[in-house]
This record gives C-alpha cells, sequence and structure tokens, in this order.
C-alpha cells in the first residue's frame, strides 16, 4: 500500500537519499534550495512536499510551494523563474507512485481551494499524461532545456582540449578572445563578489527590460547556501582589481547549473563571459567530477539566447509547465499580467498570452 505524507525534518533523511537515487533530481529538488525558496519567498508562502512511502521506502516525491493573493491561492512546483518540480520516482517504483502522487496534489488543490496549480516538469522525465488525467490541466507552455554533457577527462590539461572539441568555432574564439582579454580569471566567495554580481546583473536586466533579481535573492543565497559545497561566484577582474564580469554556478550531484551570468556593457566585446564559462566547467569536471553542464530553460521566442547556449555542444531537453486554473479561480476577463505578477510574486500562474486584458 502506498501512503502519501508531508516532508518534515523526521524524513528529510529519507528524501535526502531518494534524491541520490533518483536520475532525474535536480538541484531544485534539493533541502537547500528548499531553504533558499522559504527563506526569500518569507512567511506568505508555504511548502508542501508530498513524500509517498511503500513498505516504509520512499518510492516517490512531489515538491510544491503555495501562496495566496488577490485572485485566491496559487501553487507551483516549483516557484521562483520556472524551478524545475514535478514527480520524482526511485528508479523500479510502479508507475502507479506517480498518479498517486498527483491525485494527492490534486487533493491538496481542492482541500486549500487552490486557483492556480503549476506543475514544471523536468527536462529528463515528462509526466504529461498524468497530469492530463488526474489535474486535467489546460494550458500547457513549452520550454527548451539546453544541456552541455560534459567529458570525463583524467589529466587536467587534457580537459580544456577535450571541451573545445566539443564547441562550435564561434565558441572556441569567444573563449579564446576572453583569455586574452588581459582580465584576472577565477572564483571568490567575498561579499564584494557577490555585490558586484547582484549590481552588474540588475543593471543588465534593466538595460533590456527584464525582470532582475532583487537585493534579497543574493543576500538568501550566501546565507542559506554553502560556498564551494552548493555554488561558486566566478569573476573577472581589471588589474585594478574591478569586477567587470560574475558568473554564479550551482552544484547539485554530478551537475552544474548556469544560474546568474552578468557582464559589464563595455567589456561585453572582450567575451568575459565565455572564459568564465570555459573555466567554471573545467574546474566542475577536474574537481567535482561534474558530467553535466545544465543551461536552464530557454523561450522558444529567445532565439539569440538559444543559440548562443546551443554553441556549446548542447542537446535540447523539451519540457513544459502544466498549469490548472479551478473552477474558484477568476474570469481571465478581470484579470492582468501586472496584476498576477504583483498579487503572486515569484509565482507563475498562467501564460500570460491567454489572458483577456
Amino acid at each position: 500500500m502506498i501512503e502519501v505524507t508531508r516532508l518534515t525534518r523526521s524524513n528529510e533523511v529519507d528524501y535526502e537519499e531518494l534524491l541520490k537515487v533518483c536520475p532525474e533530481a535536480m538541484v531544485y529538488h534539493s533541502l537547500s534550495y528548499r531553504r533558499f525558496l522559504k527563506d526569500f519567498l518569507g512567511p506568505a508562502s508555504e511548502s508542501q512536499y508530498l513524500l509517498a512511502f511503500e513498505d516504509g521506502q520512499l518510492v516517490g516525491a512531489l515538491p510544491c510551494f503555495l501562496i495566496d493573493g488577490k485572485h485566491g491561492i496559487v501553487l507551483n512546483s516549483l516557484p521562483f523563474f520556472g524551478s524545475h518540480g514535478s514527480i520524482l520516482l526511485r528508479p523500479g517504483a510502479s508507475p502507479s507512485v506517480a498518479i498517486v502522487l498527483a491525485t494527492s496534489l490534486r487533493d491538496l488543490c481542492v482541500d486549500r481551494n487552490v486557483s492556480f496549480a503549476t506543475v514544471v516538469d523536468t527536462p529528463f522525465q515528462k509526466y504529461e499524461g498524468v497530469y492530463q488525467k488526474v489535474l486535467g490541466f489546460q494550458y500547457c507552455d513549452e520550454r527548451i532545456g539546453q544541456i552541455t554533457p560534459l567529458p570525463e577527462v583524467a589529466a587536467r590539461e587534457k580537459i580544456s582540449e577535450k571541451l573545445f572539441s566539443q564547441f562550435h568555432q564561434k565558441t572556441r574564439n569567444s573563449v579564446r578572445k576572453g583569455i586574452r582579454s588581459g582580465l584576472d580569471f577565477g572564483h571568490d566567495q567575498t561579499k564584494e563578489a557577490m555585490d558586484s554580481l547582484r549590481l552588474l546583473h540588475q543593471t543588465n536586466m534593466l538595460g533590456i527590460g527584464g525582470t532582475a533579481k532583487p537585493d534579497s535573492f543574493f543576500e538568501t543565497i550566501a546565507r542559506q547556501l554553502e560556498y564551494e559545497k552548493d555554488y561558486r561566484v566566478y569573476t573577472a577582474s581589471t588589474e585594478q582589481k574591478k569586477i567587470v564580469c560574475a558568473l554564479m554556478v550551482l552544484y547539485f550531484k554530478d551537475t552544474v547549473e548556469y544560474f546568474v551570468p552578468a557582464t559589464e556593457e563595455r567589456w561585453r566585446s572582450h567575451q568575459p563571459l565565455s572564459a568564465l564559462i570555459n573555466l567554471a566547467m573545467c574546474d566542475a569536471i577536474a574537481e567535482r567530477g561534474s558530467r553535466t553542464w545544465n543551461w536552464g530553460g530557454t523561450w522558444l521566442s529567445q532565439t539569440g539566447v538559444y543559440g548562443f547556449k546551443s554553441r556549446w555542444g548542447t542537446v535540447d531537453y523539451p519540457y513544459h509547465y502544466y498549469t490548472k486554473a479551478f473552477s474558484q479561480a477568476p474570469s481571465l476577463a478581470t484579470v492582468s499580467s501586472a496584476g498576477l505578477i504583483a498579487s503572486y510574486p515569484w509565482f507563475y500562474t498562467l501564460p500570460f498570452d491567454n489572458l483577456d486584458s
């Protein structure tokens, strides 16, 4: 018999063991990322991680967060820039476990009078049929996950050569140009490095009209994640020690997550970011035995971003956001994208092109 319960301190060890053996588990499922989300999202949000046990063994999980707002409660698996959630199953577990977890998620939505529920699938395992059967989602939003397989190389001096063989000629040239820029490349856990990344990122986002991560994001990362174990901040600095390019990466199992890149505008043509990415890849292979570099999701409309990532020897992994609007959800004629963003910060409600206003 399959029994579904909630993640508590008493079963965190079971949950971590499931993540270790589950190939689809990502950093977004981890307890450290959960701590980050709980701290960053604050007391207005609530975490509900559903755990499925069979004969005393944890065989599946489905993490989610809820937040209340002007138009009712919204549930995401998971929130914050489309963090992956969705169902995780222990290898060899019965497919019925996925049905049980999805049903428990639906029941949670009903019990809590949820207005909108969204599950962000992983790039590696598709549960569209399960979510359609159990949730009956009305909206499906597509993204393209791009992942670079990292080579297994024993000798450090051979790593860059092996990586270069995977890269497009344009990327190889960009890396070489960055290395020749005269900048000093490394990684740095100081507050100065994090502050520089924050300012560069926010300036970059302002320049393109994008949504910037707030100061509290960077503060929470430093507070809840452990440098070296969970993340690094790579930097490119001038002779005067001014940081003009920075890159935050996250680590989980054998995967590196390309998380927050930022470059001072006047240094872009010198390609410091390409040199930083190459360095971070080489370090991950040599120091951690990392096997994959995850570039994150790309919108279908982001052709320029997609092209940049694809030249690093990536493999495409399409995935989807599955959204259910429950009967208590407001009429789409009464809500706007700006209103939903204001009411549910860092949560996904539904594809904005479906709004009437």
